[in-house]
């Protein structure tokens, strides 16, 4: 016993001291936290993205303060902006039914309150939605009075009222938002309350149907729920209780190349690109892993927090309220939160994101309440609906720079965008995209070298791995034959020494604790009876084979090839690698022990300690051939090493049924109920764990909120 107990301080301690060390490392990497920034781009697209401040893309520029102008500022609801075609601006205030037009030099020209169709004088008061089509007409999203009003030069053209159609349903309410059109005159309404979709009008303004209606994403649990629930449920508190209903868009607007470009608050898929079907085309690669903008979270990671000074602890989420669209194709879209701006283009990259303030608004550049944005030319504009004024951004001379490139290297155009991708490199190495844009210049060139030194930086697996594969045919082809030529010299020189040392009757004496682990592989059966019936287990093995798996998992997780390593070192930490590996293991051994006793198991805590840490050799084996694969395949031909590691976790598992087996004295299906219960308890034990570790959190926070409060009286 008191072996075992010098056994478990030495892992302990070894443990302690890997875990402290690469903890560290982990630690000095984390350089940079997103909420103070305010100019930052984002690396990764996946739930592990991570920001980087870079240098920035858009200025701010001054603020215009729309009080200045005449206008009564207790009563305005600003609602939102639009530039029209010339370039001058209009603010819509929906509660007084007013239009603020301002030149392009942001001075003030009129107020516009009233419009007219034919001699009749139409108020708009309660209008929530203005847009200005390429032709200069002003479509007003007249919501309270429930139409769309198409006006050039004050004069009404046309008036879309609620559609009569067999597929508008009689009990939806015509609250329109905002009109859009596009290049050949189709027009988009989006609708407060309308669930099927944006309506879709010809150029004649005749109602066509619904286009890019949001879904509610529903499971095989989500189904089985609501089967179970209208077996059971009467009609009445069925057709009471609360449905899940999609999301609404929040804003729309059109893009150059002539998708209608949506936003909602959703937690994911915040922004939509329709295709002509309505479908999202918005698509994003990630390394190897491609996917649809709505699994993707366009803002911040994470995109919720919760507000210390708020004594109900409530978190706040963020919320996406206006998008628009640039000529080059960018895609913007503001959160009222934070007051940002994030700035994507069309496959989902984070080119940019600046603004800010957080509900405050009290310097250049962020905002109180931002509620909506536009764009004409280089100028950006955000309306802050508190703080009744407009922020003008303007493209710095980088910004432009970063765009053109962006837009080059999209277009396939790699020769081009060089010039422009080195000169950001050498200004802001934090633009992940100046990486990834050399990255394909070089590997466009065949310098893998090259592209395999820009993808590394970039952190782009994918274009690491097309350099690497010609890396490494290359070499193949140039070195097999003597690579050939040493294997097979090692190989007749091991037969050869061999043969020389068993004719001269040369024997290794083993220890034969040791020789019965080496038989775990072929003869597992016979190894666990020898511990359980002849003392043929070591702790000591055991234990050094428990370090060799801890051991194997952090160089799994961290020593494999750049293409197979997704860990981040701002945010990895060993402990949780070792609490899922020796501290998971420890805990099995603990519950089959505690478990053995309600089936009478025959088993003692030692020899269910060495026979688990024996089963672990499997695992030892898959992390190491792993290791070394993730040098010769490439991950689009990884299908051998996932093999290898499926084996040998099947491997694992089956040793540990048949340690079970052995070790307890059970038939095969009475270890097969002993493993289930195994799985059971130590979830259950996790469970309580965290529990107790939220309780003990809860109560020394409520102590130390005590103890606060005493010392401040």
């Amino acid at each position: 016993m008191k072996n075992l107990k010098r056994v478990f301080a030495l892992l302990l301690v070894f443990m302690l001291l890997i875990t402290t060390s690469i903890t560290a490392s982990a630690e000095d990497g984390m350089t940079y936290d997103g909420a103070n920034y305010n100019n930052y781009t984002y690396w990764g697209k996946s739930s592990s993205k991570y920001a980087h401040a870079t240098k920035p893309v858009y200025d701010a520029e001054k603020v215009v303060e729309l009080s200045n102008m005449g206008v009564d500022f207790q009563s305005m609801a600003l609602e939102q902006v639009a530039f029209d075609h010339l370039g001058n601006i209009s603010v819509l205030d929906g509660a007084s039914g007013s239009i603020i037009v301002l030149n392009r030099n942001y001075e003030y020209v009129e107020t516009i309150t009233e419009v007219y169709n034919g001699s009749e004088v139409l108020k708009f008061k309660g209008a929530q939605g203005i847009y200005y089509d390429q032709n200069g007409h002003l479509y007003i999203a007249d919501t309270e009075n429930n139409r769309v009003l198409n006006v050039v030069n004050k004069q009404v053209v046309d008036i879309i009222t609620k559609p009569t159609s067999t597929i508008v349903p009689e009990d939806l309410v015509f609250k329109p938002l905002k009109y859009i059109t596009d290049e050949r005159g189709f027009g988009y309404l989006l609708c407060d309350g309308c669930y099927y979709g944006l309506m879709v009008f010809t150029p004649e303004k005749e109602f066509l149907g619904f286009f890019g209606a949001n879904i509610v994403p529903s499971t095989f649990f989500d189904a089985l729920t609501e089967m179970i629930t209208g077996i059971f449920d009467s009609a009445t508190k069925h057709e009471g209780s609360v449905k899940k209903l999609p999301y609404l868009l929040s804003d729309i607007t059109m893009t150059s190349s002539g998708y209608v470009c949506a936003v909602n608050n959703e937690a994911s898929g915040q922004l939509r690109l329709f295709a002509p079907t309505g479908d999202n085309i918005l698509r994003y690669t990630d390394g190897f892993t491609n996917g649809g903008g709505d699994s993707l979270n366009f803002g911040d990671q994470p995109s919720s927090f919760m507000d210390l000074a708020d004594p109900w602890g409530n978190s706040f989420h963020q919320n996406f309220v206006a998008t628009a669209s640039d000529d080059m194709g960018y895609i913007y879209a503001l959160d009222s939160l934070h007051g940002r701006v994030y700035m994507y283009d069309e496959e989902c990259n984070s080119i940019s994101v600046f603004g800010g303030g957080r509900r405050e608004g009290n310097q250049l550049g962020t905002f109180a309440s931002a509620i909506s944005l536009d764009i004409y030319g280089d100028e950006l504009v955000v309306l802050d609906f508190l703080n009744k004024n407009i922020t003008v951004f303007r493209v710095t001379e980088f910004g432009k720079q970063l765009m053109t490139a962006q837009q080059l290297t999209l277009d396939g155009d790699y020769e081009k965008a060089y010039t422009y991708w080195q000169d950001i490199y050498n200004q802001d190495k934090n633009v992940r995209l100046a990486h990834l844009g050399l990255a394909k210049y070089h590997l466009n060139r065949s310098e893998y070298d090259l592209a395999m030194k820009y993808a590394r930086t970039g952190n782009d697996k994918y274009v690491y791995s097309q350099a690497y594969s010609q890396v490494l045919d290359q070499y193949t082809r140039e070195n097999f034959w003597w690579i050939a030529l040493l294997i097979i010299v090692i190989l007749i020189a091991f037969f050869v020494i061999r043969h020389i040392l068993k004719k001269r009757g040369f024997k290794m004496d083993v220890d034969p604790k040791l020789k019965n682990c080496s038989r775990l592989l072929l003869h597992p059966i016979e190894c666990f009876n020898n511990i359980r019936n002849y003392n043929k287990g070591s702790v000591k093995i055991a234990t050094i084979i428990l370090i060799l798996y801890y051991v194997a998992r952090i160089s799994e997780t961290l020593f494999t090839s750049f293409m197979y390593n997704n860990v981040n070192m701002v945010t990895f930490n060993s402990i949780f690698v070792m609490f899922g590996s020796v501290g998971l293991l420890l805990l099995y051994v603990i519950v089959n022990w505690a478990a053995c006793v309600l089936f009478e198991g025959k088993g003692k805590l030692k020899e269910i300690y060495i026979s688990s840490c024996y089963c672990l050799i499997p695992l030892i084996l898959s992390s190491v051939i792993y290791t070394v694969l993730s040098y010769f395949m490439i991950p689009s031909a990884n299908s051998a090493i996932s093999l290898v590691s499926t084996i040998f976790t099947l491997f694992f598992a089956v040793y540990l049924l048949l340690s079970i087996t052995v070790i307890h004295d059970f038939s095969f299906f009475k270890a097969i109920a002993m493993m289930l219960v195994i799985v059971a308890g130590i979830a259950i034990v996790i469970f309580v764990i965290f529990a107790v570790l939220m309780l003990t959190q809860d109560l020394v926070g409520f102590v130390v909120s005590v103890f606060n409060e005493f010392t401040l009286r």
